[in-house]
């Protein structure tokens, strides 16, 4: 409290720590005091939000934000393209307490203009969880972020899935040197990074596992996204013989040496494996399958052996249980249609009847939720 010519002024110590003087002058000491108390009770009740970091740009505090946001490079990159092309022109420049409700239902509208529903809906979702943050930080005091069902706009592009038979047709139809990275893709359900990154020292034949301490991304190999103690997956027993003579055919005996390398040394391109896998796919009828996809055949197998969903996030580097439910899912709508198919053998007097494609699947799914 620092008194003045016939008024009193109260201070306080803002967010950064620094002085903050209150802007209303008080008739008596007194006066200022009672208002200071009731500062203080507010932030012990965690009510009160600092005028001075209200006043703080989105722009900066945005950047701030990402800055320190726990995250891996590629979705930091992905949060950066949001700010840039969606949120910050048209909110970059205002102050934080200047983000109303109506300023963010204007903004919303303007970017449907775009066109990109997905893209804006995702803005709004990065929005909505940097503002979270400005409130926790005192700065705001709600959330202006309300719109409702702005998460059902986001399109969740159902993967396409070979099944066993035609993974082993598209396996047969690779060449011979990149077999082996289709087979781990499945039987390991690693991501593609991490299996390129694989050396000779990381395979342990004799126990039957990988251990996955590296990925190769963006032209260089940096750490595993895995903790420490998810870093090891076993293989199923035939895929150990086969990756054993996969290493003798075409694994150099140098400890470094990549397990899938192309010509130059280095591990293959994504795009030109996806191009083998779509030109393997050709006798199918498919042109939609890609590396992932076999991974999410390896996810999906993995939960039709009855992993607990902990089981399926270890086995698959997984830091979320929502990334493995989407496996478990799968697997419940194909055991569903087993249960349909046995009940229906036996009404009919055991002729059971083949069970339905994934194309099949896909087609009822569409129905029932009314998008086809």
């Amino acid at each position: 409290m620092k008194p003045q010519a016939g008024w009193f002024q109260a201070y306080y110590p803002g967010a950064d720590g620094k002085r903050v003087h209150h802007l209303e002058r008080f008739a008596t000491a007194e006066d200022a005091r009672e208002w200071l108390d009731d500062l203080a009770r507010e932030r012990n009740h965690g009510s009160w939000h600092d005028p001075a970091a209200g006043a703080q740009r989105l722009d900066q505090y945005a950047t701030t934000w990402l800055a320190a946001h726990d995250c891996s490079p590629s979705t930091r990159e992905l949060y950066a393209g949001y700010l840039d092309n969606h949120i910050l022109p048209g909110l970059g420049l205002l102050q934080l307490r200047q983000i109303s409700p109506p300023v963010v239902r204007q903004w919303y509208a303007k970017e449907g203009e775009k066109g990109t529903q997905t893209a804006r809906a995702r803005s709004y979702a990065l929005l909505h969880q940097i503002l979270a943050v400005a409130v926790d930080d005192g700065a705001i005091t709600a959330n202006p972020c309300r719109i409702k069902d702005v998460a059902k706009t986001i399109r969740h592009r159902t993967k396409a899935t070979p099944d066993l038979v035609q993974f082993r047709r598209i396996v047969a139809r690779m060449p011979k040197k990149y077999r082996m990275l289709l087979l781990l893709a499945v039987g390991s359900t690693a991501r593609y990074g991490e299996l390129v990154a694989l050396r000779r020292r990381d395979v342990d034949l004799a126990a039957g596992s990988l251990r996955f301490e590296s990925q190769w991304y963006r032209g260089q190999f940096k750490p595993t996204k895995r903790a420490a103690s998810d870093q090891v997956v076993y293989l199923p027993p035939m895929l150990v013989e086969l990756l054993r003579v996969h290493m003798a055919l075409f694994v150099g005996p140098n400890p470094d040496a990549l397990l899938t390398a192309s010509r130059n040394g280095s591990p293959p391109p994504t795009n030109w494996i996806n191009q083998q896998i779509r030109e393997a796919s050709a006798p199918l009828g498919r042109d939609d399958f890609t590396f992932h996809s076999l991974r999410h055949l390896g996810g999906t197998l993995t939960a039709q052996t009855g992993a607990s969903t902990r089981e399926g996030m270890r086995r698959m580097g997984q830091a979320t249980a929502r990334a493995f439910l989407i496996y478990q899912r799968a697997f419940d709508e194909r055991d569903q249609a087993i249960a349909a198919r046995i009940g229906l053998g036996a009404a009919s007097g055991g002729g059971v009847l083949p069970l339905p494609s994934e194309d099949e699947l896909a087609e009822r799914r569409r129905r029932r939720d009314g998008t086809g």
